[in-house]
């Protein structure tokens, strides 16, 4: 059968989780700590990992990247818990296969680790970066499913449970404190340097805006919401797309363009009731994770390569231009704004200013506290930066002056 490995800091989710998967055959190695458990995946061949989001020490997250430097092509399961949607979407944008939440069920765990292990040799131990992507829709729609009804057979034991509903009845309590105190939060200024809003968009992955409009788009949903640009940022429009999974928007007059980090495509759309879309070209990046047209050539950065592209439109193809390395390990967005390009890095929180030379010099560094505002997107407009975070559903504007720069 398989070789499992199964990282969690606690003794009894390891032995719930041995107990059912050797009874179905699968050979079980497990430990509690980051550490013994990268010694582990360098020693032997593992098949899939079961990797706990939440571990004391070095994180699950942590824990993820070393696996794919040690062992790109292993996949990695992460098991969440309530309240971690934010973190699953990084993990898979990190190289998660897919990831479940607690309490699961187990068929639901057989079947992603038949999944995973398949995968794996379908690609012949290749090509798992541009096949994860193609599992979250699985994994969102089971946390939407978990929402939506009880989780009632062949559940996997699990010792945390009472410790997760405390969580889930102290998650409500703040809820409703929070939404009791709206106006405050959508209406709260620091100092007059940072603005916070509230959207429906609960999983942001791609903004851009101009004058009178912000456009957001929810990963997991795939809908794309349009928000007048005032105080409450109601909503005007959303447009839904069932088969794109974007993480890029870019307004370009009459037009937007989208990047699709799963499918590998950039989409040119008519800004029409359905955002119908009109023309679609191949990403130059195989990971494609922000966009953004400056009125004459479209930018582009690259995830899984680290890369910035600059294109130009022929009039019936995007031509690559230049290429640039980024400074970042996990480049997120970028933005034209004053002559100068701007890019953002997801692991660091940081917004690079670049100047517009052979290697997109950085001439200034500005950094954003993770705890007020963990970036999965950005754009700029008006000596504005506008962020969004995956882990809620607000909207930061910060003054560019007010920014405090990373020295």
């Amino acid at each position: 059968m398989y070789n499992i490995l199964i990282i969690d800091d606690e003794q009894e989710m390891i032995d719930a989780l041995r107990n059912i998967l050797e009874q179905d055959g699968y050979t079980v190695t497990a430990t509690t700590d980051g550490v013994s458990a990268l010694k582990k995946v360098e020693n032997n061949n593992f098949d899939v990992v079961l990797l706990d989001v939440r571990i004391p020490g070095m994180d699950g997250i942590q824990i993820l990247e070393q696996i794919k430097k040690t062992n790109k092509n292993l996949p990695v399961i992460m098991v969440t818990g309530y309240g971690d949607t934010k973190t699953s979407v990084q993990a898979m944008k990190l190289g998660a296969f897919d990831y479940i939440s607690k309490p699961f069920n187990y068929e639901e765990l057989i079947n992603l680790i038949e999944k995973a292990v398949q995968m794996n040799k379908l690609e012949g131990k290749s090509g798992i970066y541009e096949n994860q992507l193609t599992r979250k829709p699985e994994g969102a729609r089971a946390i939407e499913k978990e929402k939506e009804k009880k989780i009632a057979q062949e559940s996997v034991p699990y010792i945390k449970h009472n410790r997760i509903q405390l969580k889930v009845v102290f998650a409500i309590c703040l809820s409703v404190i929070i939404l009791s105190l709206g106006i405050f939060y959508y209406l709260q200024i620091f100092s007059g340097k940072t603005q916070i809003y509230l959207t429906t968009c609960t999983n942001p992955s791609a903004i851009t805006c101009d004058k009178e409009y912000l456009w957001i788009n929810d990963w997991v949903t795939n809908i794309i919401y349009k928000h007048k640009l005032v105080k409450q940022l109601p909503v005007v429009k959303k447009y839904s797309f069932n088969n794109l999974h974007l993480t890029g928007i870019a307004l370009a007059g009459n037009m937007i363009f989208t990047c699709d980090i799963e499918n590998k495509k950039i989409y040119k759309h008519n800004i029409d009731d359905n955002l119908t879309i009109i023309d679609t070209y191949p990403s130059p990046g195989i990971s494609p994770s922000g966009i953004f047209w400056d009125g004459k050539y479209l930018w582009s950065c690259d995830a899984e390569s680290d890369k910035i592209y600059k294109q130009y439109f022929d009039g019936k193809n995007l031509v690559v231009i230049e290429t640039y390395p980024s400074p970042s390990t996990h480049p997120i967005g970028v933005a034209y704004y004053k002559e100068y390009l701007w890019s953002a890095d997801a692991d660091t929180n940081k917004i690079y200013k670049h100047e517009l030379d052979k290697t997109l010099s950085v001439v200034d560094t500005y950094y954003i506290p993770k705890e007020e505002a963990s970036i999965s997107s950005f754009t700029l407009i008006d000596g504005k930066i506008w962020v969004v975070t995956e882990d809620n559903n607000k909207v930061f504007s910060y003054s560019l002056s007010h920014i405090m720069k990373n020295k």
